[in-house]
């Protein structure tokens, strides 16, 4: 699983949920979630049980969302700060090198940072927009079968985590 760094906080607050064991439980249950269907169900529960998610919160959980959609992609780091984002690559990443390089070629504000960083020059004025913007990126990065949408019925695109787990239930998945 990829480290992402949002450049804010990101966590479950004491005033919000204020069991340290219970806090405990979630992250776990955070971090084992193996799609997004999982953590908007786990969004849901939150909020149902503590209330409207502050902002650390929804922080924490766009963290992990982001998380699974990177595993798809093959980064092993990913720091996103106000002024831009830097994807650093596993060795093998999942995206083939070829589609890297043609969406790096396609951008400006993109550029190699050795051989296997890409530094993505774009300034955001918020969390939120930071978030929005990796997204975007993490989306245009997905490897290209990943990505198109195929004639078959198919679960709605998602991570491979998504597929997998649709896959287990009987229900057709892209390929």
């Amino acid at each position: 699983m990829p480290e992402i760094k949002l450049h804010a906080p990101a966590l479950l607050p004491d005033d919000y949920c204020p069991d340290v064991h219970e806090r405990l439980i979630l992250y776990k249950r955070l971090a084992n979630a193996r799609d997004s269907v999982e953590l908007s169900q786990l969004r849901e529960e939150l909020i149902d049980r503590f209330g409207k998610l502050p902002e650390a919160a929804q922080t924490l959980i766009e963290s992990h969302r982001l998380r699974l959609m990177a595993t798809d992609i093959g980064p092993a780091k990913i720091d996103a700060d106000s002024d831009g984002i830097l994807l650093q690559f596993d060795p093998e990443p999942r995206t083939p090198p070829t589609q890297i390089l043609a969406f790096a070629q396609a951008r400006r504000d993109t550029s190699f940072a050795g051989q296997d960083r890409l530094r993505i020059k774009v300034a955001s004025k918020d969390t939120a927009e930071r978030i929005q913007t990796l997204r975007s990126i993490l989306q245009a990065l997905l490897p290209k079968a990943a990505a198109e949408p195929s004639a078959a019925p198919s679960v709605p695109a998602g991570t491979a985590s998504d597929r997998k787990a649709a896959k287990k239930k009987g229900k057709m998945v892209r390929s």
